[in-house]
């Protein structure tokens, strides 16, 4: 029988179960929907990160990306834990083709598009 992994150790800002399941591959986090705007936030933050040629991914599975980013960033405490969950999210995804940024890269890009 299965069970859930557990939460890793020494990350307080990963502690959610929730966003594991997402970042994993496995069912989004149960509860709301993503707000419209966080949706176009983070369409706005990969957008960039595309551009920049740090990311990337097939037109056909931007939709489902966009959706699992807004669902998991949504949960964020802080603007450093919604960086930190966007740049894990896109680097683990199986909707991302390539990655080919350090994280530091790719949360500064995302810092950038987010806070304007």
């Amino acid at each position: 029988m299965a069970s859930d992994p557990p939460p890793p150790d020494g990350d307080d800002d990963l502690s959610d179960l929730g966003f594991l399941r997402a970042v994993l591959g496995g069912d989004a986090p149960a509860g709301e929907p993503p707000s419209p705007q966080i949706a176009r936030e983070v369409e706005a933050a990969l957008g960039a990160l595309v551009d920049a040629g740090l990311v990337e991914l097939e037109d056909e599975r931007r939709p489902a990306l966009v959706a699992e980013l807004a669902t998991v960033v949504g949960e964020a405490r802080s603007p450093r834990d919604y960086l930190k969950r966007f740049v894990r999210c896109v680097v683990h995804s199986d909707h991302v083709e390539e990655v080919y940024g350090s994280d530091d890269e790719l949360q500064a890009v995302v810092a950038r598009v987010t806070s304007s």
